[in-house]
């Protein structure tokens, strides 16, 4: 007979487990940082309705309050990565 133990998702590893899929990070990632396998990541999130794809598409509420509050800082940095890019292009196109 089979025994039949629920998940206690205060528990350090299943609370953390659950939230580092809200925030979309991968199954491998997962396991590593919560010391569980693969398919008891896969189970948790199953059974807590948790669907990273939403994360990953921007439409759960933590993805929406993520791009909101990093909109300054990425901008920032994506301006700073793509400055010598478009010197590049400046110059290639004065030649």
């Amino acid at each position: 007979m089979k025994m039949i133990r629920r998940i206690d998702y205060r528990a350090a590893e299943n609370f953390l487990c659950c939230r580092l899929a809200l925030l979309g990070f991968s199954t491998a990632l997962i396991v590593r940082k919560c010391n569980l396998t693969t398919s008891q990541v896969c189970y948790r999130l199953r059974k807590a309705s948790i669907r990273r794809w939403d994360y990953r598409n921007g439409e759960s509420e933590i993805a929406g309050i993520v791009i909101q509050q990093t909109q300054k800082a990425t901008r920032r940095d994506l301006e700073t990565r793509l400055r010598p890019l478009l010197a590049r292009e400046k110059e290639v196109q004065h030649e």
